[in-house]
C-alpha cells in the first residue's frame, strides 16, 4: 500500500501508464513491476468513515438502551442485583474489546467497541454511586472516569478513544477550574496518552485519521495552557499563547514536506489561525488594560504555588520558540518567519505596557496598538503576496480575510450611523471581489504562460 507522503506523486504516474503505454514508451509487463512495486494505491486497513460512524451511533445507542432499561427497573431491583446489572456495560464493553483484539477486527469495528468500551466505564461508575448513594464532585466522577478509561486508547489502538479521552481530559480540567481549583493535572493526562498519538504521526502524518488526531492534539494544548494558567501576573497569557502558536507554527515548518497542501498540514492552519486571532484579541485595548507584575494579584482563587507554572510557561515556550525561529532564519524561509515572529512583537509590547504603563498611562497602550495593527496589516500583505507568487487563491484569500476582519472590527470601533456603515461595507465587498477576480486571472494567465 502506498505510503500518504507518496500518494500524489503515485496516483500521477499510475495515471500516466496507460499514455506511456499507449505511445510504446513502456511495455505492459513494465507497467504491471511498476504497480506491483508501489502497492495499491487504496488502503485496505483504513477506517471507513462512513462504516465508523455507523459503528460508533451503534455503540452509543446499544449502551443508552442498556442504561435507560435498567433506569426503568432500578427501583425494583435488589441492591445485590443493582451492582450485577451496574458492572453489566463495562463487562460487555471488555468482553467485546477482548475479543477485538484477539482476533483482529477491521478498524472501523474496532472505533465502535473502543466507543462503546469508554463510555460504557463511565456509565458503570454513575450506576455504582447511585446503588450505594456514594456522593462526590463531579470532578472526581471524570477523573476516576480518566483513569479507567485510559488503556482504551491503547489496547484497542483507537483514535476516537482517544478523542473521547481528551475530551474528558478538558471537562475535567473546566470543572476543577470553575471551582476554584488548579488543574495542572492536565497536563499529566496528556503526556499518558502522547505515545500513542506520536507512534501514529510517525507512522503516517498524512493520513486523514492523523490529520483529525493531530488537530485534537493542538486543541488539547491549547485549552492546557488556559485551563492551568494561574494568572496571577495579569497579560501572561499573551506572551504563553503568543510563543505557543509562533513554535508549533515554526515546528510545522519541519514536520511537514512544503509541497503537501495545506490540509494536510493541521498545525501548520491550526497555528497560523491561532497567530492571527491572538493578534486580532490584542488589537483592543481591554487587553493591555492593568497588565504586568505591579498588578499583581493574590488570596481569592489565586494560588500563587500553582503559578509558578505560569513562569516556567513564560521562560520555556518563548524559549522554543526562540530555537525554532534560529532554524527558520538558517532555512531562509521568509512566509514562516513573517508568522514566526509574532511572538516577538508581543513580548516587546508587552514588556513596554509594563513598565511604562505607570508612566504614560493610556499612551503606553495607545503605542501597543498601533504597533499590533500595523504588524497584522503586514501579515496581510505578506499573505496575500505569497498567495500570488506561488499561484494559490486560498492563500490570497485568507491573507485577504485576514484584513477585511481588521478593517471591518476597527470599523466597528467607530461611532458612525448605520448608513454610513451600510454604504462602507457594500464598497469593502465590491473592492474584495474585484481584487479577487483579478488576482484569479492573472495566476490563471500565469499558470498559461
Amino acid at each position: 500500500m502506498v505510503n500518504n507522503k507518496n500518494r500524489r506523486h503515485v496516483k500521477w504516474l499510475y495515471d500516466e501508464l496507460p499514455k506511456l503505454e499507449a505511445d510504446k514508451v513502456v511495455t505492459g509487463a513494465v507497467s504491471e513491476k511498476i504497480r506491483n512495486y508501489y502497492g495499491s494505491l487504496v488502503d485496505k486497513n483504513a477506517v471507513h468513515p462512513v462504516l465508523a460512524i455507523f459503528y460508533v451511533m451503534g455503540s452509543v445507542l446499544i449502551g443508552l438502551g442498556i442504561i435507560l432499561l435498567i433506569g426503568y427497573n432500578w427501583d425494583n431491583i435488589p441492591r445485590l442485583f443493582k451492582v450485577i446489572t451496574s458492572l453489566l456495560p463495562v463487562t460487555i464493553g471488555m468482553g467485546a474489546g477482548y475479543f477485538t483484539y484477539k482476533k483482529g477486527m477491521g478498524k472501523s469495528w474496532k472505533e465502535g467497541v473502543a466507543v462503546f468500551w469508554f463510555l460504557s466505564i463511565g456509565a458503570t461508575i454513575a450506576l455504582i454511586s447511585q446503588t450505594y448513594n456514594i456522593h462526590g464532585e463531579i470532578a472526581d466522577f471524570f477523573l476516576i472516569w480518566l483513569i479507567l478509561g485510559f488503556p482504551v486508547i491503547y489496547v484497542l489502538k483507537s483514535p476516537m478513544a482517544y478523542f473521547l479521552y481528551m475530551a474528558g481530559a478538558v471537562t475535567w480540567a473546566s470543572i476543577v477550574q470553575i471551582d476554584g481549583g488548579f488543574a495542572t493535572a492536565f497536563w499529566l493526562f496528556i503526556a499518558a496518552a502522547m505515545p500513542f498519538y506520536i507512534k501514529l504521526f510517525i507512522e503516517d502524518r498524512y493520513s486523514p485519521v492523523v490529520i483529525r488526531t493531530s488537530f485534537i492534539t493542538a486543541a488539547a494544548f491549547t485549552s492546557a495552557v488556559g485551563l492551568t494558567l494561574e494568572k496571577c501576573v495579569p497579560g501572561l497569557w499573551m506572551i504563553i499563547y503568543s510563543s505557543l502558536f509562533c513554535f508549533i507554527y515554526m515546528l510545522s515548518a519541519r514536520l511537514y514536506d512544503d509541497n503537501e497542501p495545506a490540509i494536510k498540514k493541521p498545525y501548520n492552519w491550526f497555528s497560523a489561525v491561532g497567530i492571527a486571532v491572538l493578534m486580532l484579541l490584542l488589537s483592543y485595548d481591554w487587553a493591555w488594560d492593568s497588565i504586568g507584575w505591579n498588578h499583581y494579584r493574590h488570596g481569592g482563587n489565586f494560588y500563587e504555588q500553582a503559578a509558578v507554572f505560569d513562569y516556567l510557561l513564560t521562560v520555556v515556550l518563548p524559549a522554543c520558540a526562540v530555537y525554532m525561529m534560529v532554524d527558520v532564519i538558517k532555512s531562509k524561509k521568509k512566509m514562516i518567519l513573517d508568522y514566526g515572529a509574532s511572538f516577538v512583537i508581543v513580548i516587546a509590547c508587552y514588556i513596554f505596557v509594563a513598565l511604562a504603563g505607570k508612566v504614560l498611562g493610556d499612551t503606553a497602550v495607545a503605542a501597543a496598538l498601533f504597533f499590533i495593527n500595523i504588524y497584522i496589516v503586514y501579515l496581510s500583505a505578506v499573505t496575500i503576496k505569497f498567495g500570488i507568487e506561488n499561484r494559490h487563491m486560498m492563500t490570497v484569500n485568507s491573507g485577504m480575510f485576514l484584513f477585511g476582519i481588521l478593517v471591518l472590527l476597527r470599523f466597528l470601533d467607530m461611532d458612525l450611523s448605520l448608513l454610513i456603515r451600510g454604504v462602507a461595507f457594500i464598497i469593502m465587498g465590491v473592492v474584495f471581489l474585484v481584487s479577487n477576480y483579478y488576482i484569479s486571472r492573472r495566476i490563471s494567465a500565469d499558470e498559461k504562460r
